[in-house]
Formats: structure tokens, C-alpha cells, sequence
């Protein structure tokens, strides 16, 4: 019996009761087992949320959900959520787990015929801060993750694979792009194209450096898609990755759903 994970970056689309419609929209199509919404609402404009897990548990899952709650100091601070349905009881159950400096989450799923439940985790990765992004996934890998059980991990790494030709284009701008005026994202910034232009390429250069994928790699994780599309923009940021499962990958799809924001599916 096959099933399917979903990794979701819905923008805080469950601030909007329009956005939110799109999101339901998707997952009512497709009806995914389990799925992973990042950046799924934005700190403080959370009115929707309890009615939207209300409305995933009428839909038959089960929700895990938690804020970011980044130790850095930030100002764009958002929510995330995941969903599971479970087709045989587990003895486990959904929760929220610690990376270090920034919240994940963990979703058991126990389908059909499975003698063993699989161990999902779903994370965001700091996108500013290759150090960060490290020690998150670090944490995850050493403290957390049990080497012995099946496992995904899925979410938003916003890390490329040392060999992507982007990464290394990426990797030769550092030089121009880290001497350039830049400014956070937040909620009450208002920074010049200029600062945008620099804020993106310094992120994107610190993402390029390779060792968050050659960390997963290093682990035996497989990515469930070999080709490595493109999830936001010309970027593959996005990922759902797998170790010690029964059957490999089956089939993985990339949609589109807002904007230049795409959604990785793997059918295992």
C-alpha cells in the first residue's frame, strides 16, 4: 500500500481566509497521508488556526502544530503545521520537537500491512544563517532522529547540494555580494531594491556552501527527488528525504501553489 508525504511552503497563508481556501483547496484534491505547511501563519496573526485544525480533524487527521520560536531575536516570526493520517493505530503521536534554536515538528505514520511506524520529522531550516541551519540539523541528526527506524525528513532546508550548478554561481558571487548594504526581512521593514537584491544573494551565497546536504548525505538520507527541481523560483530549497524504508520512493511531483512557490510530494 502506497502512501504519500507532502511538503508545503504556504507563505502564511493561514492569516488569510482567502489563502487558506487555496491551501484546503489542494489538500481536499489530492488528500495527502501526511503533509508539512511551513510558514503556515504569521506570530500574532494566528485568529484562523484553531479553526483550521478543527477543519483538518473533520478531514480525518490528526494536527501537530507550534511557532517557530527563534532564539535570534528575529521579527518575522511565523507558525507551522503538520497534519498525518494514521491508517492503523501507533503508539505514538504527533509533537513538537527542539533544534537547538528553532522549533520542528514530529509526525509517527503507521500505514497498511506496516509492521514498524515511519519516523517523520519536518523542519525549516534558518534561511540567514548557515551556522544555524548546522546546528538545527545537526540536532536533529545526533539527539533526535533513532538511526534504527525508517525514517523522512522533510521541509524547507534552504540549502543546495555542494555539486548544483547554481550553488557554485552562488558560491563565486560571495565575494561582491557580501560587501553590499542588506537588511532583514520583517514585518516593519522597508528596504531599497538594492538591500533586497543583497539581503537575497548574501542568504542565497550562505545557503550555497554545500554542508547541510553533504551532512544529510553523510547520514545515508536519499532525496526523493534525484533531479533536484527547481520548489522556489529557479531553487531547489525544498526537499522531502528518506533512510531505511521499506520501499524506496515511488514517484515524486512538484506543483505549483503560490506564486513561485512549489509543493514536493513523494509517493512511497
Amino acid at each position: 500500500m502506497s502512501y504519500t508525504v507532502a511538503s508545503l511552503h504556504i507563505q502564511d497563508a493561514f492569516s488569510d481566509p482567502e489563502r487558506t481556501k487555496v491551501v484546503f483547496g489542494h489538500i481536499g484534491k489530492h488528500r495527502p497521508d501526511v503533509a508539512f505547511f511551513a510558514e503556515a501563519w504569521f506570530e500574532g496573526q494566528d485568529t484562523l488556526v484553531d479553526s483550521i485544525r478543527e477543519d483538518f480533524t473533520a478531514l480525518g487527521y490528526q494536527t501537530a502544530f507550534a511557532l517557530y520560536d527563534d532564539d535570534d531575536g528575529r521579527t518575522d516570526r511565523h507558525g507551522m503545521m503538520a497534519i498525518v493520517r494514521n491508517r492503523v493505530l501507533t503508539d505514538r503521536l504527533p509533537k513538537v520537537v527542539r533544534l537547538g534554536s528553532r522549533n520542528a515538528l514530529y509526525v509517527p505514520f503507521a500505514g497498511d500491512g506496516d509492521n514498524q511506524t515511519t519516523d517523520i520529522y519536518f523542519a525549516h531550516l534558518d534561511d540567514r544563517n548557515e551556522q544555524r541551519r548546522l546546528g538545527q540539523i545537526g540536532v536533529l541528526l545526533d539527539d533526535i532522529v533513532d538511526p534504527n527506524r525508517p525514517t523522512i525528513v522533510g521541509g524547507k532546508f534552504n540549502a543546495f547540494y555542494p555539486y548544483d550548478p547554481l550553488a557554485v554561481a552562488l558560491r563565486l558571487q560571495r565575494p561582491l555580494t557580501s560587501r553590499l548594504p542588506a537588511v532583514g526581512p520583517g514585518p516593519e521593514s522597508d528596504p531599497t531594491r538594492l538591500e533586497r537584491f543583497a539581503s537575497l544573494g548574501q542568504r542565497l551565497g550562505s545557503m550555497a556552501t554545500g554542508a547541510v546536504m553533504r551532512r544529510m548525505t553523510a547520514a545515508r538520507f536519499k532525496d526523493a527527488d534525484p533531479w533536484h527541481r527547481p520548489t522556489k523560483g529557479p531553487f531547489n530549497l525544498d526537499r522531502i528525504m528518506y533512510r531505511g524504508l521499506h520501499t524506496p520512493v515511488r514517484r515524486l511531483k512538484n506543483r505549483r501553489l503560490f506564486k513561485d512557490q512549489r509543493i514536493v510530494t513523494a509517493i512511497f
